[in-house]
């Protein structure tokens, strides 16, 4: 007779099975816990990629902390072309070149005295000259766009890259320019912009694009982050405009060329 789960005798017999044994009950309490661990883990990755997705940092470069937005910056370098222009008489692009031609800074280093304490470089050599090389290594946060969360901060030299360009038209080549020659166009022509792809590094003296090219339009034009609709642009008179992708090309090329002589409607620049 043995005796059953509910406490009665059963007439039936059996035959002993196999002994448990207590190194099964271990490897069933360690699976059981191996089980519990990954789902906590996986419960921590999806919890972790969502914060990373929605985080105001960026992806990539986790030592490179940056505040605000792509337009603050661009609010800050448009103040400080205006106080190249004050100092100098002219727009910090005037020296992208020496008299011989060679490439020597940008209009980005010409503004860094303003922002920071560059006296070690030497602005008589180029930007990627030995002796200046490390310096324009480093990854300046106000030349990084807060918006473009998984942008790359250096190039494959490991040049510091900025994720904003100048428009050709207004601060390219090597010419002697002045704020003054917008005289009666200064809010409808425009100076730098955001930049999404095809990022130059910042010390790079040919970092300007053509805003003809249309907006969000081609990788070597200007655009702004993903779903933006359209780009932030500095204007000749320091304010911070912002461009919808869907401008008219026409006006897009009355904002970019002083010269032009296109009239259009001045609803078309946002200010936000």
């Amino acid at each position: 007779m043995v005796v059953s789960w509910y406490g009665q005798e059963s007439a039936e017999q059996t035959t002993p099975g196999r002994p448990w044994k207590l190194r099964w009950s271990l490897l069933t309490v360690a699976a059981l816990f191996l089980l519990f661990a990954t789902g906590i883990s996986l419960v921590g990755i999806v919890h972790q990629t969502s914060w990373l997705l929605t985080s105001p940092e960026p992806m990539f470069g986790s030592a490179l902390k940056t505040h605000g937005s792509g337009r603050n910056n661009l609010m800050m370098m448009g103040l400080e072309i205006r106080n190249h222009q004050a100092i100098y008489g002219c727009l910090p692009s005037r020296w992208a070149f020496s008299p011989d031609g060679a490439p020597l800074h940008s209009w980005e280093t010409r503004i860094l005295p303003f922002l920071f304490d560059i006296h070690e470089i030497d602005l008589k050599r180029p930007w990627d000259d030995p002796v200046n090389q490390g310096h324009f290594q480093k990854v300046v946060p106000v030349f990084i766009n807060p918006d473009l969360r998984t942008a790359e901060f250096l190039d494959s030299q490991g040049y510091g890259l900025s994720h904003y360009s100048a428009n050709c038209h207004t601060m390219g080549g090597n010419k002697k320019r002045s704020l003054h020659d917008f005289a009666g166009r200064e809010s409808s022509t425009i100076l730098i912009g955001e930049v999404n792809a095809n990022f130059q590094p910042w010390g790079q003296p040919v970092n300007w694009r053509d805003p003809a090219r249309g907006i969000n339009k081609s990788s070597y034009g200007f655009g702004g982050p993903p779903g933006s609709g359209g780009a932030h642009f500095v204007m000749a008179d320091g304010s911070i405009r912002f461009i919808n992708d869907k401008i008219s090309p026409d006006v897009l090329r009355a904002l970019s060329d002083p010269r032009a002589v296109q009239e259009f409607d001045a609803s078309v620049l946002a200010d936000r």
